[in-house]
């Protein structure tokens, strides 16, 4: 991901790559339902992108942004960054069509959350000896970041360096059925990680969050009679846990005087507004409070929202007094929440389109485990992807986007 002039991510340049294939097999994707809404949704954003970036161009009050972050810069920006994300999406979703493909990528998304957490161990290691080495800002040119408190490795922030850590952790749960203690093993490394090298209150809701989605889906499987309830597992996983918290436990006391304690203690303080809000709003970071705010206050832009990344102009005034202190004029960055950033470019009409897509996926998938009943995990795997989105944007939804693609393919496949 270079920083440097433009963040140009490399996933993006995969989705550049991957176009003239998307191209080829338009045909095809042409009869998929799911791919049908993908691209209303998309319709929808680009119709909302010239209206307000273009014809009715939101104002910018402040006269501080640079072009690319005023009305037209920044709708081409953002619909060329989703046009490319979705072309990955959809070439995942064609090489999906072959059940192995499915196994490959996601065993290969597991590993990598591995890597990424090792990244952070060694960070953590450097930084007791004095000898910190900042991964992100020599590979990509960004910002450097020395808190020694909080390592994020590879990753941009320990925010996201702990919800990598907790979808590796569900990707463990999901697929891997090795021995005992490999799975004891690996469960240890991501608790301690995720939760005790980065002190994200992110990174907990994202797991507890999917655990619970985990725990229902699993019981709606076991009403269906699909799949039993495995107490031997269960066993394994909250053995698992324990391991895991006394590992954090006992990392956290290598700290003279339990610094670390204190670091983890202090910043759960700074997010006690997630508990003390009266608003929804104040229950948010500044990015996604400033959005909610802004709707709150007008709730006619609900319907078709602000276009696509442009919710930043007409919600700079709408800041919440807990955030001006770092933002006293206005804000660029995008939401964080999946769910929030949604509703800020396409408003309710684009979100419900989205609801039908992911119903369709999930339909169509969970078709797919009476064929197969191995199928179950990516059923679980799409649930979770699409979901836990909404909670928080990370690269994951896009596996999410192609098991729904295709799921939709090889559902067509088989009945012609």
């Amino acid at each position: 991901n270079s920083q440097v002039y433009l963040n140009l991510t490399g996933l993006k340049l995969a989705g550049i790559v991957m176009i003239p294939f998307v191209i080829k097999e338009i045909k095809e994707l042409s009869h998929s339902k799911f791919i049908k809404f993908l691209f209303i949704f998309f319709g929808i954003m680009v119709v909302l992108g010239i209206v307000y970036g273009f014809i009715f161009p939101w104002p910018d009050s402040t006269g501080e942004r640079s072009i690319r972050d005023l009305p037209a810069g920044r709708s081409v920006l953002h619909l060329g960054s989703v046009f490319l994300e979705f072309a990955v999406a959809i070439w995942l979703g064609l090489k999906f069509k072959i059940k192995k493909n499915q196994e490959v990528a996601l065993k290969a998304l597991f590993y990598s959350t591995v890597l990424a957490a090792g990244s952070m161990y060694v960070e953590f290691i450097l930084s007791r000896t004095n000898m910190h080495f900042d991964f992100y800002h020599f590979f990509t040119g960004g910002r450097a970041y020395h808190v020694w408190k909080r390592m994020r490795g590879f990753m941009y922030e320990p925010r996201g360096a702990s919800q990598i850590c907790a979808y590796g952790f569900l990707l463990l749960l999901i697929y891997f059925k090795g021995p005992i203690f490999k799975k004891i093993a690996y469960g240890a490394f991501f608790l301690i990680a995720g939760f005790a090298l980065t002190f994200s209150m992110t990174g907990l809701i994202t797991l507890v969050a999917a655990t619970g989605i985990l725990v229902t889906l699993k019981l709606f499987l076991h009403l269906k009679k699909i799949e039993s309830l495995n107490i031997k597992a269960l066993k394994i996983y909250a053995l698992a846990g324990f391991i895991g918290l006394v590992s954090l436990i006992a990392i956290i006391n290598i700290s003279p005087k339990s610094v670390k304690w204190e670091a983890w203690k202090n910043n759960f303080r700074k997010r006690s507004f997630l508990f003390n809000a009266q608003s929804i709003a104040g229950r948010l970071e500044v990015f996604d409070a400033a959005a909610v705010n802004f709707f709150t206050h007008n709730p006619k832009h609900l319907i078709i929202g602000t276009g696509p990344g442009l919710v930043g102009l007409p919600a700079s005034p709408y800041i919440l007094d807990k955030d001006r202190k770092d933002f006293p004029t206005h804000i660029s960055a995008l939401p964080h929440m999946g769910g929030v950033i949604m509703l800020s470019n396409v408003g309710l009409l684009g979100l419900l389109i989205w609801f039908l897509m992911f119903w369709k996926g999930a339909k169509t998938n969970f078709s797919l485990i009476k064929l197969d009943p191995k199928h179950t995990a990516i059923f679980l795997t799409y649930i979770l992807f699409m979901l836990l989105y909404l909670l928080q944007i990370r690269y994951f939804y896009l596996f999410g986007l192609g098991l729904g693609i295709g799921a939709s393919l090889y559902s067509r496949s088989i009945k012609k």
